[in-house]
This record gives C-alpha cells, structure tokens and sequence, in this order.
C-alpha cells in the first residue's frame, strides 16, 4: 500500500527527527556558541511543545478536510529550525519553537494510523509496520548524524542533511494523510 508506505516514512522521519534532538541540538546549539544552560533550555523546549501538540492532533485530523496541509507545515517548520540552528543559532528560541511545531507529526501520524484504515485487523497490521520502520529510522538517526559530524568536523552537513529529510517528512505526510483507506489499496482487503 502506498499509503502505508507514506505513513511509515512520515512516522519514521519524525521519531528519527526526534530521537536527533534528545541526542545533539543542546551540542549543535552549544557549538553555534549558546551556553551550557540555554542550550539545554531549548532542547527542553522542544521536548515540551510535543505534549500539547499529543493532547490535540487526533482531534485536528478528525476534523480537517484535508490533513494533508499538516505533513507540509509540519516539513517547512522543520527546515526552518534547522536552517535558523546552521546560520542563525542566536535566535535559538525561535528555531527551538520551530522544531517543536514539527514534533507535532508524532500524533499526527499516531491519529493517521486509524484514520486512513477501516478494518480493525489493517488498522493493528499499519500500526505494526509503521511503528517497526518508525523505530528502525529512528535509532538510526543519531548514529548517522554523529557519523557525519565526526566524518565532516562541524555541523553543516548533518544539519543540512537534516533539512533535506524534511522534504521527505512534507511529502510522506502530504500521501499519508491523502484522501482513500489503506484498506482499498490491499487486494485481501477489500473482499
């Protein structure tokens, strides 16, 4: 199913994203040079904008016409922290905010799990494979992220491969959350 596909990159890019931050934006900020404390108040920051967004996504997606615009915010604001964190790390607490909006796609893609299946045996198989690519991408992300700083000696080129995943966060979320049911895309579905 394409669908689900889409569904689990969405997933996946975001717990990675998120499993990133927890590990390195204190050091990232630290080393565009924030102090210890304020490094670590951003990291918090974005951590904390996480629960709001959990309290709230399920009902959004219900109600939206068209969720698929949150896959799209959800990228740019991605892109724009980690830009503000490479060129502009000054402005931490914007691009802190920025990051946190972005963690938003967790229960967003949690919400879409149910929304975009039908049958109660598609919904649990989704959630399986979902939250298995999910997981993988996301220990994944902080090892390939400290590989690359160590292989480089700076911060650029992960934060800009950082920013190119959220091209892939946009466009996963804008199919995920299209219009149609996984359900209608497995031929052992629909009969």
């Amino acid at each position: 199913s394409p669908k689900a596909v889409a569904l689990g990159l969405f997933f996946g890019t975001q717990s990675m994203q998120a499993y990133v931050q927890f590990g390195w934006i204190a050091q990232m900020l630290r080393d565009g040079g924030l102090g210890q404390t304020s490094a670590g108040l951003m990291a918090s920051i974005i951590a904390a904008c996480g629960i709001p967004s959990g309290l709230v996504m399920a009902g959004i997606v219900e109600r939206m016409r068209d969720p698929r615009r949150l896959g799209v915010v959800f990228g740019l604001s991605l892109a724009v922290g980690y830009l503000g964190v490479l060129f502009a790390p000054s402005l931490a607490l914007l691009w802190a905010l920025c990051l946190g909006l972005s963690s938003a796609a967790f229960p967003t893609a949690i919400a879409l799990i149910t929304a975009r299946s039908r049958a109660p045996h598609v919904t649990a198989q989704v959630s399986g494979f979902t939250q298995s690519l999910g997981y993988l991408l996301a220990a994944a992300g902080p090892f390939a992220v400290g590989a690359l700083h160590d292989l480089t000696g700076g911060w650029t080129v992960p934060l800009l491969a950082l920013t190119a995943s959220s091209v892939v966060l946009g466009a996963a979320g804008w199919v995920a959350a299209g219009h149609g049911y996984i359900d209608d895309e497995l031929p052992d579905a629909r009969g």
